[in-house]
């Protein structure tokens, strides 16, 4: 979590010389990683970035997972923010089932067979890529992109 919080004192330092819209943006961005950091603060375990990065891009991308769940999961999510009831918090527990699953798919593809997805990628680096999937489906839907 060190480096969502350089990132923060980065955006800080940023605001100071810029236009009040790229102010505004950077006020928001700070907000959104703060929030971040207090939702990963619950969770046991040191954050990898970089894996939480490419958990997240290989369980987007993996076309068996968008069939079996993912697809699945939007079409509820786009209901709930349709119906204004879309909740961050409970989106992320939605994708948190999808990117276990991703992990344990990847860990079978790519690692070694006696590795378990546990090890490869821990607790707080999972919540970590569900939190991104998450935040990026609330960013679509708040632009009019539905999944129907």
């Amino acid at each position: 979590m060190n480096r969502y919080q350089e990132i923060i004192e980065e955006n800080k330092k940023a605001m100071i010389d810029c236009d009040d819209k790229t102010r505004g943006e950077l006020f928001r961005a700070n907000n959104r990683l703060t929030n971040r950091i207090k939702f990963l603060s619950s969770k046991k375990g040191d954050l990898d970035i970089v894996a939480s990065r490419e958990l997240g891009m290989y369980t987007a991308n993996e076309s068996d997972l968008y069939y079996s769940s993912r697809k699945h999961i939007e079409k509820a999510l786009c209901k709930k923010f349709k119906a204004g009831e879309f909740d961050l918090l409970k989106a992320v527990i939605a994708y948190k089932g999808l990117i276990d699953a991703g992990a344990q798919k990847y860990v079978k593809d790519f690692c070694s067979k006696g590795d378990s997805y546990n090890s490869v990628f821990d607790s707080v680096t999972r919540w970590d890529a569900a939190y991104t999937l998450a935040e990026n489906i609330h960013a679509e839907l708040k632009l009019g992109n539905t999944y129907e």
